[in-house]
């Protein structure tokens, strides 16, 4: 198990569920000051990520990219891959596999979060997961040929309304063939989610079949933040997604 840490560089998210706001370099260098073993990026676009600086700063500070994350797709660009518009679902595509090509670089995957969207107006959420299963069907084939998974974050806040408890998430990623589609999840929300112990059992039972990287909170104040904040952190696995075996950090 290896400790990470968020680094969002778009000031679109400033307040969201990040622990770093700085600039690339400064948050690098806090990162490895606070004793973390990577960082997680989410750029405003793959394009404006410069992945030969971040490979610097790696080496710089002993550091690896545990993942990229596409969030900006949504704060910023407003794409989505449910959207009503072809157009808008494409170019939504079309940034993911931007940002799964960025993260392949440092062998690290994306992750869809707020990108998956959501269902309402004329839009039914039949429609919305359909659409959503097909772009996921031919984004995660373009990870695998990468060498890296593509990372579906199971979200029990607002931005997504198509499945907001981890059973849904799992029943709904294991419907696809693609093993290479891993689940994102924080640990509390599937403990939150149990009605019993044997209901756990089973759901933490999935997660081992498609868990890639589970999410933990600690205390904020043994990295120097605000009194009352949390700092999130990334706690990894590398051996959980078949048939082909994940990379080593």
């Amino acid at each position: 198990m290896k400790s990470a840490i968020n680094l969002c560089l778009f000031p679109e998210a400033k307040g969201g569920p990040f622990v770093f706001w700085d600039s690339l370099a400064e948050g690098f260098e806090r990162a490895a000051r606070f004793g973390f073993d990577a960082v997680e990026l989410f750029p405003a676009s793959p394009e404006e990520l410069d992945a030969r600086e971040v490979k610097r700063l790696c080496d710089k500070h002993k550091l690896k990219v545990s993942a990229v994350g596409t969030g900006a797709g949504w704060v910023k660009h407003k794409l989505r891959l449910t959207d009503p518009d072809p157009a808008v679902r494409r170019q939504a595509q079309q940034f993911i596999g931007g940002i799964i090509d960025l993260g392949a670089k440092f062998g690290a995957p994306a992750i869809l979060g707020s990108m998956q969207g959501r269902w309402d107006g004329a839009v039914s959420r039949e429609q919305a997961v359909t659409w959503l299963a097909e772009a996921l069907e031919q984004l995660a084939p373009r990870a695998q040929a990468l060498g890296t998974p593509l990372l579906y974050e199971f979200l029990n806040r607002y931005e997504t309304n198509l499945f907001n408890r981890v059973a849904e998430s799992l029943e709904f990623l294991d419907t696809s063939q693609n093993y290479r589609l891993g689940i994102f999840t924080e640990m509390l929300s599937t403990i939150a989610a149990s009605e019993d112990a044997r209901e756990l059992h089973r759901l933490l039972v999935g997660l081992m079949r498609r868990a890639f990287k589970v999410r933990c909170y600690a205390e904020a104040s043994s990295v120097g933040l605000p009194a009352g904040s949390f700092r999130l952190t990334r706690v990894w696995r590398r051996d959980k997604i078949a048939p082909s075996p994940a990379q080593e950090l």
